[in-house]
């Protein structure tokens, strides 16, 4: 008999494929793409948010109010990258977000003060609908109005890291929120386009060996994210 939490390795017992498979499936390395040629079908948020969003000539989507990557909800640990580009004000990506009310949020900030812009990258939690105090980073290297930021943001249990062109900018310890999803938002005044995301998890040799024996189908399922 399948006692509960242990896998009987009797091929003739009835739950041992399913059993073992659900296995392979939960410790499977993840890949995802994202670059918006199925437009937003991958993505969730809150009634009429996709209204709110556009796409340009050059493939590029035009960010609105909060979308999440529908296969990334529920990820506690991950490696998500990017590229984006500020068209005005900031470009800003939320990671672990459990709904509209409880995420974290990073954003690249361009100030034009001179004939040459600045740029740092800020970072905050918002918790029940409140956000804390922001960190503020300027970035290590020069900008211009039309740069494109190749954003790379590792997390890890409570351990964050930013990675941008290459050059670590910023890493920090949080452990208030575990696990949720990834997405992007832009708020008032604010313009910023994205041209793919993707999204990694587990990619060591074990995960990519699971990924190898799981199913397709459970490698490819997604969870509904809760706005």
């Amino acid at each position: 008999m399948l006692l509960p939490g242990q896998l009987s390795w009797d091929p003739a017992e009835p739950e041992f494929w399913k059993t073992l498979k659900h296995r392979l499936a939960s410790r499977a390395a993840v890949m995802l793409h994202e670059d918006f040629r199925d437009g937003l079908t991958a993505w969730d948020g809150v009634p009429g948010w996709r209204e709110t969003w556009s796409f340009d000539q050059a493939g590029f989507a035009r960010v609105g109010s909060l979308g999440v990557y529908r296969p990334s909800v529920g990820m506690e640990d991950f490696s998500l990258e990017f590229l984006g580009q500020v068209e005005q004000g900031a470009l800003n990506w939320t990671l672990r977000t459990v709904d509209r009310q409880n995420y974290h949020v990073v954003r690249i900030v361009l100030v034009h003060d001179g004939a040459q812009p600045r740029a740092s990258l800020i970072r905050q939690t918002v918790l029940r609908g409140s956000a804390d105090e922001p960190v503020v980073k300027p970035l290590p290297f020069a900008v211009r109005h039309d740069t494109l930021y190749h954003i790379r943001t590792d997390v890890q249990g409570d351990h964050f890291a930013v990675t941008a062109q290459g050059r670590v900018v910023d890493s920090w310890r949080d452990n208030r929120l575990g696990a949720g999803g990834v997405g992007f938002l832009s708020t008032s005044g604010e313009r910023a386009r994205i041209r793919w995301v993707r999204v990694r998890q587990r990619q060591d040799a074990v995960g990519k060996l699971c990924a190898l024996l799981a199913s397709p189908e459970q490698q490819l399922a997604t969870r509904k994210w809760a706005p």
